[in-house]
């Protein structure tokens, strides 16, 4: 059980985790791509900016707990 977990989590960040990445930054260029010049486009940057760290800092977190 433990190895098929192990497995799980192995192939949702190789081969998931960076698909969903990819299809977030396309949606998200399509977006600031619409909205260019406005205070939208401003608003997207910022939070992209905001999830992108916050995304960072729970992976740090993550891997400060390895052995």
């Amino acid at each position: 059980m433990v190895t098929f977990l192990v497995l799980t989590l192995i192939a949702l960040s190789v081969f998931v985790y960076p698909w969903l990445q990819d299809r977030r930054e396309e949606r998200l260029a399509e977006k600031l791509a619409a909205s260019r010049g406005t205070d939208e486009a401003s608003a997207l940057i910022d939070a992209t900016i905001a999830t992108s760290r916050h995304e960072a800092d729970f992976f740090r977190r993550l891997t400060d707990h390895r052995p």
